[in-house]
């Protein structure tokens, strides 16, 4: 039977206090090399996914594109796709195919 990944902790540096990133930084100040531990056959393979990926593409067919969109909107969409675990590709191809489908254009 495969291992699961860990669930580890994330942490949001960018929304942290000047007080709570410096307590972080000196946290990992501390840490040596001793205080490590050699790699599970797990945290290898882990470790090879993460170096592995890359952008993820949908679709063999899917293209770039460029689309200036307003500042705020941006922001709210993005705010909007984190809290449902979209991506922001995710969201806009929804929101395309939304605007179609109501349209008749689908």
């Amino acid at each position: 039977m495969k291992n699961k990944p860990r669930n580890l902790p994330t942490i949001d540096f960018d929304r942290m206090s000047e007080q709570q990133k410096e307590a972080f930084y000196q946290e990992c100040e501390r840490i040596t090399v001793e205080d490590g531990r050699p790699l599970t056959a797990a945290d290898r393979e882990l470790h090879a996914q993460a170096r592995r990926r890359g952008r993820v593409r949908r679709a063999p067919e899917a293209r770039v594109v460029g689309v200036s969109v307003d500042k705020q909107l941006l922001r709210r969409a993005d705010a909007f796709a984190r809290r449902h675990g979209l991506t922001r590709s995710d969201l806009v191809g929804r929101g395309l195919r939304s605007v179609m489908v109501a349209a008749g254009a689908a």
